[in-house]
C-alpha cells in the first residue's frame, strides 16, 4: 500500500468546524480541492471505508459551498463510488445524484452521464435491473442530445452504457429490448470501424437470441463473432465464443459440436487469462458421457477435480453434483453400478439442502436410471416420480417466467407508450407555446411594420406639405411681386392720366369764359374716370 504525504493525511483532522469558520469563500475551493486530493489517494489505494471516515466531518460543509462548484461535485460521486465499490447501492445513488444536480447547473454533460453510468452500475451490484435500464437510458438520452459521438471517450462511454442497458433488459427478463441493444452495440462497432466492439456485439446478440429460445439466430451470430475473432487473430475472443457456443450447443444436444468447439477453446487456453477452465473439463465430461465414451468422460471429471484441488477453484454445489452425476454415467457405461450408485448417491443430499429444482431433477434421473439397471424397480418408481415432480416444478417455473417476460414487456410497453404520450403532450404544448410565441412576434412585427408605414406616410405627407409650402409660399412672393410690380405701373398710368387730364383742361375752356360769350349753352362732357377722350371748343 502507497504511504500518502503526511500533510494530506492530516488534512482531514485539519478542517476542524473552528477552521473552517476561518476559511474566506476563496479559499474554500483550494481547501476542497486538496480534500479531494486526500480522496483520490485513498481511493487508488482502494481504501473505500477510509474514503468516507476521511469525508465524514466535513462532507455537510463540502456540500454547502455557495455556489455550485466542481470541487463538491466531485466529491459527491466519490463518496458515491466508496458506497458502491461497499455494497451499499442506495446510498451511493443518493450521492451519485447530488453530484448529478450540481453538474446539472453547471452544464457538465459529461459528468451527467458518468453520474447515471454510476447509478446503473451501483443498481447492477444490487441486482436491480429496472433501475439499471432508467439510470442507463438517461445516460444514452445526455449522451444522444448534448455530448457527438465523435471523440474517443464519448464513443467509449456510449458502449459502456449500452452494454449496462443491454445486461439491465437481459438479466430483467425483456429479451426483446436487450436484442435492440445489443443490435444497436453492434452497428456502433461497425459504424466506426471497431472490429472487436462489433464482435463483442455479435457475442451480445448470441446470448440475447439464446435467451429468447431462437437458437438458429442465436448460433448464427455466436459463430459471426466466433469468426471475427479468428480474422483478427485474436485468441481471448476466440476462447471466449468458442466456450459460448460450447455450453449452447451443448444444451441443444449437439455433443460432437460441443466437443469440437470446448477442444478448440483448450488449444486456445491460455494460463492466467481464462478463469472457467473447470467448466470447460465438465462439460467436455458431460458431452462425451452422452456420446458413450465413457473413458474420454472419467478423464475430464479427474482433469476437472485436479484443477480446482491445485488452483483453489471457489467450486459451487451445482458443478459438484455435475462432477459427481458425469462419472455415475461414465461408470455405468463402463458396467461398474456399484461405484455408479454410490456417486449418484453421495450427490443426493447435496441436492436436497442447497441445489435448485434443476439439480434435483438431474440427480433423481440419474438415480432412476441406475437403479432400474440395477433391477431395483421400486427405488427406481419412486426416484422417478420425484423427476417428475422435479421436472413439473420446472415447467411451472418456465411457464411463470414466461408469463412473468410477457407481462414485463406488456408493462415496459405500456409505460414507454405513457412516456411517448407525455413527450407529445409536452411537445405539443411546447409546439403551442412556440405558436403563440411566434403569433405574439409577428403581432408585435406586424404592428411595428404598420407604425413604421404611417409614421413614413406622415413623414412623406409633412415633406410632401413642407415643399408645397415652400412653392406656394414662393408663388405668392412671385404674385406679390408682380401685384407690386402691376401696382407700379397702375400709379404711373393713373400719373400719365392725370397729367393728361390737366393737359386736356390746360387746352379745354373754361366755363366761365363761355357765360361771358354765350348765355344759353350746355356742354356735355363726361370722362369715365379721368380723361376723357373728346375736346370741345366754341367760337
Amino acid at each position: 500500500m502507497n504511504r500518502l504525504p503526511l500533510w494530506l493525511v492530516c488534512l482531514a483532522g485539519w478542517l476542524s468546524p473552528t477552521a473552517q469558520a476561518q476559511f474566506t469563500d476563496r479559499d474554500t475551493s483550494r481547501i476542497i480541492y486538496l480534500q479531494e486530493i486526500v480522496v483520490d489517494s485513498l481511493m487508488d489505494a482502494r481504501q473505500y471505508q477510509a474514503v468516507l471516515d476521511t469525508l465524514a466531518p466535513n462532507l455537510e460543509w463540502i456540500m454547502g459551498h455557495p455556489t455550485p462548484s466542481k470541487y463538491p461535485m466531485n466529491i459527491a460521486n466519490r463518496v458515491g463510488l466508496a458506497l458502491d465499490y461497499l455494497g451499499y447501492a442506495d446510498s451511493a445513488y443518493y450521492w451519485y445524484k447530488q453530484g448529478y444536480g450540481i453538474a446539472e447547473q453547471l452544464k457538465k454533460y459529461d459528468v451527467m452521464v458518468n453520474a447515471e453510468e454510476n447509478i446503473a452500475i451501483a443498481y447492477r451490484y444490487a441486482k436491480r435491473w429496472d433501475s439499471v435500464v432508467v439510470a442507463g437510458e438517461r445516460a444514452l438520452d445526455l449522451l444522444m442530445t448534448y455530448l457527438p459521438d465523435t471523440g474517443q471517450w464519448e464513443r467509449s462511454t456510449q458502449i459502456t452504457v449500452l452494454w449496462e442497458v443491454y445486461n439491465g433488459y437481459r438479466q430483467w427478463g425483456i429479451y426483446s429490448e436487450a436484442i435492440r441493444y445489443a443490435d444497436a452495440y453492434v452497428r456502433r462497432g461497425r459504424d466506426w470501424g471497431w472490429e472487436e466492439t462489433e464482435g463483442y456485439g455479435y457475442g451480445l446478440l448470441g446470448e440475447a437470441y439464446q435467451d429468447a429460445q431462437e437458437p438458429e439466430r442465436a448460433l448464427e451470430y455466436l459463430n459471426q463473432g466466433l469468426a471475427m475473432a479468428e480474422a483478427r487473430q485474436d485468441s481471448t475472443a476466440q476462447n471466449w465464443f468458442l466456450a459460448k457456443l460450447g455450453a449452447y450447443t451443448l444444451e441443444l444436444g449437439q455433443y460432437p459440436t460441443a466437443v469440437g468447439h470446448y477442444l478448440r477453446a483448450l488449444d486456445l487456453y491460455q494460463p492466467g487469462k481464462q478463469k472457467n477452465l473447470p467448466l470447460y473439463y465438465a462439460n467436455l465430461a458431460l458431452a462425451y458421457t452422452q456420446l458413450g465414451q465413457a473413458k474420454e468422460a472419467l478423464a475430464y471429471t479427474q482433469k476437472t477435480r485436479e484443477h480446482m484441488v491445485t488452483t483453489d477453484y471457489d467450486i459451487d454445489v451445482a458443478l459438484q453434483i455435475d462432477l459427481n452425476l458425469h462419472e455415475a454415467r461414465a461408470y455405468a457405461l463402463l458396467g461398474q453400478l456399484p461405484r455408479a450408485l454410490r456417486l449418484a448417491e453421495e450427490a443426493l443430499p447435496w441436492s436436497q439442502n442447497t441445489a435448485g429444482y434443476r439439480e434435483k431433477e438431474k440427480v433423481h434421473n440419474v438415480l432412476y436410471e441406475l437403479y432400474r439397471q440395477d433391477g431395483r424397480f421400486e427405488e427406481a418408481l419412486t426416484q422417478y416420480e420425484l423427476a417428475d415432480g422435479y421436472q413439473d416444478s420446472l415447467v411451472n417455473l418456465e411457464r411463470l417466467r414466461e408469463v412473468a417476460e410477457v407481462q414485463k414487456e406488456f408493462a415496459l410497453r405500456e409505460q414507454r407508450q405513457q412516456q411517448e404520450l407525455r413527450e407529445a403532450e409536452q411537445q405539443r404544448t411546447a409546439q403551442a407555446a412556440l405558436v403563440r410565441q411566434q403569433w405574439a412576434t409577428t403581432s408585435v412585427l406586424v404592428v411595428l411594420m404598420v407604425v413604421m408605414a404611417i409614421g413614413f406616410l406622415l413623414y412623406q405627407s409633412g415633406k410632401r406639405k413642407q415643399r408645397y409650402n415652400l412653392t406656394l409660399e414662393h408663388r405668392n412672393r412671385l404674385i406679390e411681386e408682380q401685384k407690386e410690380a402691376l401696382a407700379q405701373r397702375d400709379r404711373d398710368v393713373t400719373d400719365s392720366i392725370t397729367y393728361a387730364r390737366r393737359i386736356q383742361q390746360a387746352i379745354l375752356p373754361q366755363e366761365e369764359s363761355i357765360h361771358h360769350r354765350i348765355s344759353d349753352f350746355f356742354i356735355y362732357y363726361q370722362p369715365r374716370d379721368i380723361v376723357s377722350g373728346d375736346f370741345y371748343w366754341y367760337a
